[in-house]
């Protein structure tokens, strides 16, 4: 998993070989964050999830799964499971979850359809995107 915080680690990321669908996800989303008028870089963390990322791994970087309903801690696929985030849409082969909390910060996960990628988070993204 990559993890953006921030303009710097924004730009290590951009730096690095991504996967070619991937990087057109970061370089998209990074476009959505700024203009003349703003920059929310530094008030949205970006998680590039990679093949071989474990649930584990998204819940240290981020605080939370995706695969977990956040009140009641119900899972994908059971009963009394709800979505927890805001907006679930794919794209090019790239899957674009947000979470926002309150009014100044996001958390964006973004998830490729690919082999080895988590296949509960995969079929996740399948059932839900919009």
């Amino acid at each position: 998993m990559i993890a953006i915080y921030d303009r710097d680690s924004a730009a290590l990321a951009l730096a690095r070989e991504l996967e070619p669908r991937l990087r057109a996800a970061l370089e998209a989303e990074l476009a959505l964050l700024t203009s003349e008028e703003h920059d929310l870089t530094d008030h949205t963390d970006i998680h590039l999830i990679e093949p071989g990322d474990a649930e584990t791994d998204i819940w240290r970087e981020t605080g939370f799964s995706p695969l977990v309903e956040p009140i009641e801690g119900a899972r994908f696929g059971e009963p009394g499971f709800a979505p927890g985030w805001d907006l679930l849409t794919a794209s090019g082969g790239v899957f674009r979850i947000v979470f926002t909390f309150g009014s100044t910060f996001a958390a964006v996960l973004l998830v490729p359809d690919a082999p080895g990628v988590l296949p509960d988070l995969l079929h996740l993204c399948r059932t839900y995107a919009a």
